[in-house]
This record gives C-alpha cells, sequence and structure tokens, in this order.
C-alpha cells in the first residue's frame, strides 16, 4: 500500500490499506485509507473513516495525532454537504450521479462531496424525476419531491369489413369499427 501511496496510486494503495485493515484490524490503517480516499476527492468517505477512526483507535490514539484527526475533520466537513430527500411515496429507487443509494424513505441524509450532482428518482407506473444540483460542500439541502403517475392507458382501435361483428373477450361490441 505504501509503495502504491508513494507513486500516487491511491485508489490502488487505498485496496491495499483497506484489505490490511480487514485481516490485521489495525485502526491506523483507517488513517491510510482515508489519506487515499483524501487524494481521490472522496470526502464524504474521508469522513466516514475518519469517525471510524477514532472510535476504534480510542484512548490508544496519542493526544497530538488526535488533534490533527480533528483538524482534517473540520476541514473535511466543509467538502461535504447532506442531503435529504423525501417523496410522497414509499419505494422509490433514489440514484445519485446515476449510482443506487436507497429507495425512499431513504433512512437519514446522504453524505456527499461538493460539486455538481445528478439525482434520480424512479418508480414503475411513475414520471421519472431527474434533476442536478450543485452541491458546495458545508451545506444541507433539503428536496421533497412529488412523483407523479404516468398515463399507462392505451387506446385500441378495431376495423374490419363493413358487416362483420368485432367481439371482445366473446362479446359483441361492435360492427365493423370499434375504439
Amino acid at each position: 500500500g505504501r509503495i502504491l501511496f508513494d507513486d500516487q496510486d491511491y485508489a490502488g494503495a487505498a485496496i491495499k490499506f483497506d484489505r490490511a485493515y480487514a485481516e490485521s484490524q489495525d485502526p491506523r490503517l483507517l488513517w491510510n485509507v482515508a489519506a487515499c480516499e483524501k487524494n481521490l476527492r472522496h470526502y464524504a468517505k474521508v469522513s466516514q473513516l475518519l469517525e471510524h477512526y477514532v472510535v476504534e483507535a480510542g484512548a490508544t490514539m496519542p493526544p497530538d495525532h488526535r488533534a490533527d484527526v480533528n483538524e482534517v475533520m473540520r476541514t473535511v466537513r466543509l467538502l461535504i454537504s447532506t442531503v435529504r430527500i423525501s417523496t410522497n411515496l414509499p419505494g422509490a429507487l433514489v440514484f445519485v450521479d446515476d449510482e443506487p443509494v436507497g429507495s425512499t424513505p431513504l433512512p437519514g441524509p446522504l453524505t456527499l462531496d461538493l460539486g455538481r450532482r445528478e439525482f434520480r428518482l424512479t418508480k414503475p407506473g411513475y414520471k421519472e424525476q431527474r434533476f442536478t444540483r450543485d452541491v458546495t460542500g458545508g451545506s444541507q439541502l433539503v428536496f421533497d419531491l412529488v412523483l407523479e403517475r404516468v398515463d399507462d392507458r392505451g387506446q385500441l382501435r378495431v376495423i374490419a369489413s363493413p358487416g362483420q361483428s368485432i367481439r371482445i373477450d366473446g362479446r359483441i361490441v361492435g360492427e365493423a369499427q370499434w375504439s
């Protein structure tokens, strides 16, 4: 992991450090994973990792390092925002940047990195909601959306020869033309 990090392959280093953490449960490796994610500009992940790191390390973390961690956490909070999405219907799938994040009602707010984000809600039988917003970081956004039913009624028109009967389910419904 260290070799990859020094070579600026932060995605590869994060995988290696994360694997090492899974095998060793050494909380210091969470700090390394967070450093990789910071360099990848995945600030929401950095925040989650550092919160986990503080809990896992507990009293074993030296006070000066804890101060460093707290400072990074304060800085990262300015680069992420919380987003609450609600809708009039349960079971709508929610996507951010085409990645699924859950279905309504969501269990809580989403934590998103700053930047332009595309939101999409879908539910069979309802019009898709799609919109883009700038997530500025250090903010809270709330979207309360109304999903509208799709008019899925069709119209059938039958044209037969003059004098011919038109039957639906065995019942005569017209002659020559029927809609």
